[in-house]
């Protein structure tokens, strides 16, 4: 091992880059699936599909 210091911050950044990621990504499959059972509701396919 070079530097412990390195390696730790390189986990951090790992680690906030992955959090951050994953927050992004689940806002957009949110807006996406209230986007689309907005949608449905509009269209009445809820009834078809439950």
């Amino acid at each position: 091992m070079k530097g412990r210091c390195q390696t730790l911050s390189e986990l951090v950044a790992f680690f906030i880059g992955g959090f951050a990621g994953m927050m992004i990504l689940g806002v957009f499959a949110v807006d996406s699936y209230q986007k689309g059972y907005e949608d449905g509701m509009k269209d009445g396919l809820d009834k078809d599909r439950f």
